[in-house]
């Protein structure tokens, strides 16, 4: 077989679960030529998120980013989300470990996504923000709210997922969802073969719900002092347990500092990993290392 384009260029290092597939993050195994099945009348060579997909073609594994399983040190995982304002400067600045969140209303939201993953990174849809993490605005007309109907709220699910292609889930931080109206949420983003990433833990879940939940969520009304001391305990978690993941929904003077702490997280003996490699580790078939 000839090399991979280059449009997104893995790692040259063992990575898991993932490999280049047609210039694409794709999990191990994957064949070249194949794309995930189609039921909406979209075009059979380009992917959808329309229907559940066969084990190794769901878009939580074809389209994370691989990282290095053989590495020891201590691993963190960020997802920033809140950047939209900035999404160029993230994309381009930002370590493509890094995994972004972006806004579902966005207008560019497939350009952006098509160059967040051309740089490296995984890319996750924002499935509701509070006003503070919108920075004061109200959610969006097609919020997720526990005063609709669940019904109108799998719709309104429905609308952002078909906005786009290429994420491998949804961030969600809204706390404490009624478990009557997150069970049908949750059950259509593993049916759809999309992953979780939660800002606090959940009473209960599809077993077959891949989901990441943080350890800490960065918020804009946080004060400097405030965010380097969560950054801190953060690292001070990655070290006890061996992993940790934050999330950081930012403003454009946060994003500076967390760029800046970023940048000397190598220096600390860190691993930076995407998100997916939290759910990667407590989904079974998803360990197996994959040399390049």
């Amino acid at each position: 077989e000839g090399p991979a384009p280059a449009a997104v260029p893995p790692p040259a290092k063992t990575t898991v679960a993932a490999a280049a597939v047609g210039g694409e993050w794709a999990p191990a195994g994957f064949q070249r030529g194949t794309r995930p099945s189609v039921s909406n009348g979209t075009p059979p060579e380009k992917p959808s998120l329309a229907t559940a997909e066969p084990a190794r073609r769901k878009p939580w594994r074809l389209y994370a980013r691989p990282f290095d399983i053989t590495d020891n040190r201590p691993r963190i995982a960020l997802v920033v989300a809140g950047v939209d304002d900035q999404m160029e400067s993230a994309i381009q600045n930002l370590p493509p470990a890094v995994t972004l969140a972006l806004d579902p209303y966005a207008r560019r939201l497939p350009e952006w996504i098509e160059m967040a993953r051309a740089k490296g990174h995984e890319v996750l849809l924002t499935l509701s923000m509070p006003a503070v993490a919108r920075g004061g605005r109200d959610a969006g007309p097609m919020a997720i709210l526990s005063s609709l109907d669940p019904k109108e709220n799998l719709e309104r699910l429905d609308w952002a997922l078909g906005r786009a292609e290429g994420f491998v889930g949804v961030l969600d931080i809204a706390a404490n969802r009624p478990a009557d109206e997150y069970r049908p949420i949750l059950s259509t983003l593993e049916r759809r073969g999309l992953m979780l990433v939660g800002g606090e833990p959940l009473a209960s879940q599809p077993a077959g719900l891949p989901l990441a939940t943080g350890d800490m969520v960065l918020s804009p009304d946080v004060p400097r002092e405030g965010s380097d001391k969560m950054l801190a305990a953060l690292e001070d978690k990655a070290r006890q347990d061996g992993h940790a993941l934050g999330i950081g929904v930012v403003t454009p003077p946060i994003l500076k500092r967390i760029a800046a702490w970023l940048a000397g997280l190598q220096r600390k003996s860190f691993e930076l990993v995407p998100a997916s490699a939290f759910a990667a580790a407590k989904q079974p078939g998803t360990s197996t290392a994959v040399r390049e």
